[in-house]
């Protein structure tokens, strides 16, 4: 499978297999903080993508197979994701100085059984924006 994304540039910086043999790759890219000006400086936003068994972005997932974190002024990168026993995915979130882990549900959603709510989590770090 190969990702493509409208960055400047995609990292991928970790893949997991879940128990459905569903594809799970976990990153950032690296996007203009004004995509209309290429001269503006670049933010980097993590994001987390599953792929069915054909190497297709798994459209139940976030919609459109990826959920993408940060906004248009965090550093935020996913380091590590691992699928739990119910498909869900934990993942290892970075901003360059706090470290974190969450959870998505099966279908990409933010998880608001697993610790404190993923939007506000930490309270010391940039929001987490799960939105697109």
């Amino acid at each position: 499978a190969t990702l493509t994304s409208n960055a400047n540039s995609l990292h991928i910086n970790t893949v997991a297999v879940d128990s459905m043999n569903r594809v799970i790759v976990g990153g950032k890219r690296e996007d203009h903080v004004d995509p209309m000006d290429m001269s503006s400086p670049t933010v980097e936003n993590g994001f987390a993508a599953r792929l069915d068994e054909y190497g297709r972005f798994d459209m139940s997932f976030d919609s459109d197979g990826r959920a993408n974190f940060g906004t248009s002024n965090t550093n935020i990168w996913i380091s590590w994701v691992q699928a739990d026993a119910d498909n869900r995915i934990l993942f290892e979130a970075d901003d360059g100085t706090t470290s974190w882990v969450g959870r998505l549900q099966e279908d990409g959603t933010a998880d608001p059984a697993f610790g404190s709510d993923i939007a506000s989590a930490p309270t010391c770090s940039p929001e987490i924006n799960l939105g697109k």
